[in-house]
This record gives structure tokens, sequence and C-alpha cells, in this order.
């Protein structure tokens, strides 16, 4: 015969067991929202043309998203893997640090004649460009606007950085040096 006691402390066990599996459950991870003004990633971008106000312009792209990266200019030549990773990494962490809502004429913020304009297309056939005009007034960051929008930004230096280094250092994988002659042996 079992004893109510037992019984009540068996239900006790059964239902803190219930419970402890309720609470521990592995549930949906957190969507990470990041609010890039310029949303092509490695998952989705085929294609990356950097305009600067020099004339320069870089430009890569992939037939698909399979596909190693090709840079076109401004030389030519397959691009080394981890540099362009960083430079879709740079495209999508462009968020807005600040939003002037009514802002003034373009020229206020460089944008009459950006330092660079910089788009990108994505699988889906869609194309976003950001144009980067002059510093931000306390000189952490540059002003910007996307394209057909009205609202200009304030974005941070180093997505812009990434930016300048890759018309300065394209990343293009460097050719394996020649061999050359064998030192003469020594006696």
């Amino acid at each position: 015969m079992v004893s109510w006691k037992g019984a009540v402390v068996v239900l006790a066990l059964l239902a803190a067991g219930v419970v402890y599996a309720i609470a521990t459950r592995p549930g949906p991870q957190p969507a990470i929202h990041i609010k890039s003004l310029l949303p092509c990633n490695s998952l989705t971008v085929l294609s990356i043309k950097i305009d600067y106000a020099s004339g320069a312009v870089f430009l890569a792209d992939r037939p698909d998203l399979a596909a190693a990266w090709t840079v076109r200019q401004p030389v030519s030549g397959p691009a080394e893997a981890n540099a362009i990773s960083v430079l879709e990494q740079s495209l999508d962490a462009v968020e807005a640090q600040n939003t002037i809502q009514n802002p003034g004429p373009p020229a206020q913020y460089g944008l009459d004649a950006p330092r660079e304009t910089v788009t990108c297309r994505v699988a889906n056939g869609t194309s976003y460009t950001l144009s980067i005009g002059g510093e931000s007034f306390d000189k952490a960051g540059y002003y910007a606007r996307k394209s057909g929008g009205g609202e200009v930004y304030v974005i941070s230096s180093v997505q812009v950085d990434e930016f300048d280094r890759v018309l300065n250092e394209p990343p293009v994988e460097q050719s394996p040096l020649p061999a050359g002659p064998s030192p003469a042996p020594t006696h």
C-alpha cells in the first residue's frame, strides 16, 4: 500500500520535472535586426561598385551566390576571399548613427558632389545606392543619403575607411612569385 504522503512527493517531483523541461527547452533564437542602409551581405550580394569623387571606380562581381568573386576595376583578377568578405561585412554594417529628418541643401553635407557612391546589387535583382558626403560636424563619421531618400544620415567612418581601402589596396589574389635561380651550392 502506498501512503498518500509518498504519492504527493512523487506528484511534486513530476510537476517540478515538467516545469524544468518547459523552462529549459530550446526556443527559437532571437533574430538579429541590423538596420543596414545597404542591405547587401554575403548571402545576397552579387555586385559591388564604388564610384569615387576622383573618377576612380572599384567594381567586383560574381555570376551567382555560389561563385567566386572577380575584381574588375581598378585592376582585374580573382578576388581574395577574406578581403571581399570584409568588404561584404562593411556594406551590411553601414548603419545610421543619427538621422537628419529635414536636412538643408545637399551641399551643406557634401552630398552635392559625394566623395563616394556605393552601389550593391543582390540576387533578386534589387540595387541599393548610398552617397557618402563630407565628414560629420564632430569628424567621427560621414553624412550619407540613400538613393531616392530625403533623409541625411551620419554613418561611421569605419565602413568609409574600408571603402577607401579597396581602391588603394584592391582585394585581388596575388600570384605566386616566380621561382628565381637556385642559390649556388656552398662547400
